[in-house]
């Protein structure tokens, strides 16, 4: 349970900023849309890597919505569409695609 309030109280630390550098330079929206909906993991997985993983529908929708990167690779290589399509997620697979995904992703991939 101490690792959940520790990554909220990172979250809460890092929101405040961003706002406090909103207010000085401009531009926390998106600082704080990188932070939040980009930011990767200790394996380099952003909040889409995850949500395709669990085959999270809506999740997975949420953060296209939000316009986060498709492209970003995990410590492997893998993008969102290579963890789409290993799992079988044919609805998001084509999703991905036409939202932009490269289909040439597989290149670099280790796993």
């Amino acid at each position: 349970m101490h690792c959940l309030y520790a990554a909220f109280y990172i979250f809460v630390i890092t929101l405040l900023n961003c706002l406090a550098d909103g207010n000085e330079n401009g531009g926390s929206v998106e600082t704080l849309h990188t932070v939040v909906f980009e930011s990767a993991d200790k394996e380099g997985w952003t909040p889409l890597h995850h949500a395709v993983f669990r085959g999270d529908e809506k999740t997975f929708s949420e953060l296209l919505s939000l316009q986060v990167t498709t492209t970003v690779r995990d410590t492997l290589g893998r993008t969102s569409l290579h963890i789409t399509a290993y799992y079988g997620y044919d609805t998001l697979v084509k999703i991905l695609l036409h939202k932009g995904a490269d289909k040439g992703a597989e290149k670099g991939c280790q796993g």
